[in-house]
């Protein structure tokens, strides 16, 4: 699903008469997800799941163009 057809099936279940104010709630969800996650917060909605962020260690990877060549990626 895209996120122009999400939008459209929350207008018609929140019957939300025009779609750009169905799409202007849902980027409003997400810039406040996004601003919790950022200030390392999670967030936890009971019945839907656990949003957190979480910081994995450097690895090495190598470029398929250029098999030698070994890149370290945080």
């Amino acid at each position: 699903m895209t996120k122009q057809e999400f939008i459209a099936l929350y207008q018609e279940k929140m019957e939300i008469t025009t779609k750009k104010e169905a799409e202007r709630l849902i980027n409003g969800f997400f810039s406040t997800l996004e601003e919790v996650l950022v200030k390392g917060d999670d967030l936890s909605i009971l019945g839907f799941g656990k949003f957190e962020t979480t910081t994995q260690s450097a690895r090495t990877c190598r470029n398929p163009k250029t098999v030698c060549q070994e890149l370290r990626v945080a």
